[in-house]
């Protein structure tokens, strides 16, 4: 399989540590976003949410998460990035009490959110791991670029979950897939031109291989995956669900190749190699 994002996985926690209840994150070292005027490239806030649309709308046909959620469930949405997934969740369970967190706060999320079960957190002198808060649901979503320590994260994920509480990872897999005898592109074509190394020493791309193996070592049980194809481009005419998930796959393509970030599809810096996503013949798909 390969190396980098792949697949909507879901992981059970074994039962083991009793939870505890969280009051408010002002009873915690990490403190509430605080209200502040702050500028960013909107053009970058524009490519999470086209990738949100194209996840969770089309792709997972509005189900936020696999597993239904107990009332007065608590939720840490790890690595929210713009916080749309985490306010539209929010809105969703608000009414059955449940509290939703997002780590880490940042000046791509909305300044203000007049949701009261709603909280970005800000990195504190301690981080999200290091608090006495326990979860029925840690959602998080991958995307090309992301390098953690997968192995710290599973056994940290682990130990922040109440006792039958899930990991839900949203990753997306680059590899491109043809049905067609002939395949009209390299598969590996997307990943060849993503950086696919990392600085960060400890930290790596989302690795398939040794997830299971890694989630088992954590004490995750009842592993699970789902994978979703997502045409590339609006190329099956006979089907409109898969000709619309074609249209937001390959504006969300443009956001992330482009200069290898979320760029805006108006600059001029597609790389040649990739003129071929563009091409309706181009019958292929990546996943989700």
């Amino acid at each position: 399989m390969p190396i980098t994002d792949e697949s909507l996985s879901i992981f059970q926690r074994s039962p083991q540590i009793a939870s505890k209840r969280i009051i408010r994150p002002k009873d915690s070292k990490l403190q509430q976003r605080p209200t502040t005027t702050m500028t960013y490239v909107e053009n970058f806030k524009d490519g999470w949410d086209v990738l949100h649309h194209l996840i969770t709308h089309l792709a997972r046909v509005g189900i936020y998460c696999e597993q239904d959620l107990p009332f007065n469930s608590r939720v840490l949405d790890y690595e929210p990035g713009t916080g749309i997934w985490t306010i539209e969740l929010c809105r969703a369970i608000g009414e059955n009490g449940g509290k939703i967190y997002g780590y880490p706060a940042s000046k791509l999320q909305p300044e203000k959110v007049n949701l009261e079960n709603l909280c970005f957190l800000l990195k504190g002198e301690n981080n999200m791991w290091e608090q006495q808060k326990n979860f029925d649901l840690i959602h998080t979503r991958v995307l090309p670029g992301d390098v953690r320590d997968w192995g710290g994260f599973y056994e940290e994920a682990h130990r922040h979950l109440n006792p039958g509480g899930f990991l839900e990872i949203e990753a997306l897999n680059l590899e491109l897939f043809c049905d067609c005898a002939i395949p009209t592109l390299d598969p590996n074509l997307l990943l060849n031109y993503l950086e696919r190394s990392s600085m960060d020493t400890g930290k790596q791309h989302l690795n398939f291989e040794t997830t299971e193996e890694l989630l088992m070592k954590a004490g995750f049980i009842n592993i699970k995956k789902r994978i979703i194809e997502l045409p590339i481009n609006p190329w099956d005419k006979e089907n409109n669900h898969r000709r619309e998930l074609g249209r937001f796959c390959n504006l969300s393509l443009q956001f992330i190749l482009k200069t290898r970030e979320f760029a805006p599809p108006g600059v001029n810096k597609r790389p040649p190699a990739l003129e071929g996503i563009y091409y309706p013949e181009t019958r292929a798909y990546c996943t989700l």
